[in-house]
């Protein structure tokens, strides 16, 4: 069956090690769990590459994240579900003033890290600057 996707080499994104753009990559490092609360340095990870391939061909590594267990990942999902607490749980409990404070805090923050989060979409899913720009922006405005 056809996927309808042509697996042509010469039609493959590519850039080169003396490109801006390349020298520019971004690398997020999802080396950690993030569970109740608490973040910890996590060692088994997955790498996470670009569909833009180096000089060698092969894709570009853009960042890493955790490569979780099932029981480990079922650990994360029963803190959250005990942190929601049936809707009793600190965030559902707050009032809808504080809630507004608390996003428009993390609104402040994702702002100040604007453009490192439009070169991601660049290099995850090879959006170019206007796509990737416009696609943070509208999410913001949401």
């Amino acid at each position: 069956m056809s996927t309808g996707f042509v697996e042509d080499e010469t039609l493959q994104a590519s850039v080169s090690i003396d490109d801006e753009f390349y020298k520019k990559r971004p690398f997020v490092d999802g080396s950690f769990t993030f569970i109740n609360g608490v973040k910890k340095p996590y060692t088994k990870v997955t790498c996470v590459t670009s569909p833009i391939r180096g000089p060698d061909g092969e894709r570009i590594q853009i960042g890493t994240e955790a490569h979780m267990t099932c029981e480990e990942a079922t650990v994360a999902v029963d803190a959250a579900h005990k942190a929601f607490a049936g809707g009793l749980g600190v965030w559902p409990s707050m009032s809808l003033r504080d809630r507004i404070i608390t996003v428009e805090k993390y609104l402040d923050e994702v702002l100040k890290v604007r453009d490192e989060i439009i070169s991601v979409l660049q290099w995850e899913i090879c959006k170019n600057t206007n796509d990737a720009t416009n696609e943070f922006d509208r999410t913001i405005k949401f």
